[in-house]
């Protein structure tokens, strides 16, 4: 059986190294990802000239070719993401793929943000008992060490994915949110702050999420064709809040007229420790005083007339929530009334 080379070079790393440097992105927090999508679209495309694929020739390369390699690509299809972990040169042990593959370290795991450790414990047994030799950079034998390098990079390969009214917990800490541009709308509120967020048009895969941004979509002079939104955080200590205020978005989310609702995610720590909420809602750039105080008095018949139109819009959503249509627990209408 042919034995992997320690720190394959081969021009198809090389490759993929160079692609990772080209598909690389940063968000507001400075943090470095991938799309999931760019790193399959390079594994299945075939390179000019080659019958085969280029995760096919980028496996056969981890070997000498002097007898039976011990995995083949098919048997990455869904391992794909957590080949480029092993190739990125923090970790640099694409090698040791088959250990992971046998271990059933899949894609889906890592993008489910699942526990691994008992996945990572089993690799490490299996790595101590073949005991393949490291590149360069690790002590010889130090499997830990290569888990621990898998698990900070990871990260980085599997950013939080949204979904239009979406209801998800993410890990604290490690997990990264692929936004650009996050900035402080404003400080009024002593429970939550809102934050004002841009992300990329190609980072957002849900069909229904897209449809209920397309309102915001604009082009960045840095970043290109983006969307927009807010995001409002609850500090510790503030459940009731949160929930009050989540169950209310909630409940207006197809009203006309009314800030939507796109969904929330949660960040938690280990333990008993309160999870930090964050409500995504449409981007809206003032409150209503806000505007008021930043625009002139209309003065011309057309700015008198538009405004006054705008106004009754706000007075006619303020009447249709105080008299909300909703359908009660015997599946007729009913209103609240206030």
């Amino acid at each position: 059986m042919s034995e992997p080379r320690s720190a394959p070079q081969s021009p198809y790393r090389e490759a993929f190294l160079r692609h990772l440097q080209q598909k690389e992105r940063r968000n507001w927090e400075d943090k470095i990802f991938y799309l999931p999508s760019d790193i399959r679209a390079w594994m299945n495309k075939k390179s000019p000239g080659e019958a085969v694929t280029n995760v096919v020739r980028l496996v056969s390369s981890f070997y000498d070719g002097d007898g039976f390699p011990k995995i083949t690509a098919d048997k990455c299809t869904k391992h794909q993401l957590v080949l480029a972990v092993l190739l990125h040169p923090d970790v640099n042990c694409g090698h040791l793929i088959d250990i992971f593959v046998r271990c059933n370290l899949s894609d889906n795991y890592l993008l489910l943000y699942a526990d691994p450790k008992s996945r990572y414990n089993s690799i490490v047994e299996d790595l101590t008992k073949e005991r393949p030799l490291l590149p360069r950079g690790y002590t010889q034998y130090d499997y830990k060490a290569v888990i621990d390098a898998f698990d900070e990079v990871r990260w980085a390969f599997c950013p939080a994915s949204l979904e239009l009214h979406m209801d998800t917990d993410f890990p604290s800490g490690p997990c990264i949110l692929p936004f650009i541009h996050g900035v402080v709308i404003n400080k009024k509120g002593g429970t939550a702050n809102v934050r004002h967020y841009k992300i990329q048009e190609d980072v957002v895969e849900s069909k229904e999420l897209k449809k209920a941004l397309e309102s915001s979509k604009h082009k960045d002079p840095i970043f290109g064709l983006c969307y927009e939104f807010a995001i409002k955080s609850y500090v510790a200590g503030w459940e009731d809040i949160y929930k009050f205020e989540s169950e209310a978005f909630r409940g207006v989310r197809t009203q006309e007229g009314v800030v939507k609702y796109l969904g929330e995610y949660h960040f938690r720590e280990g333990g008993d420790t309160s999870p930090n909420h964050n409500i995504i809602l449409e981007y809206g750039q003032q409150d209503l005083d806000e505007y008021l105080a930043d625009t002139y008095p209309p003065v011309l018949n057309t700015e008198i007339i538009a405004f006054w139109e705008d106004l009754f819009k706000v007075a006619a959503t303020l009447k249709s929530l105080h008299q909300f249509e909703y359908k009660g627990e015997d599946g007729k209408i009913q209103y609240y009334k206030g």
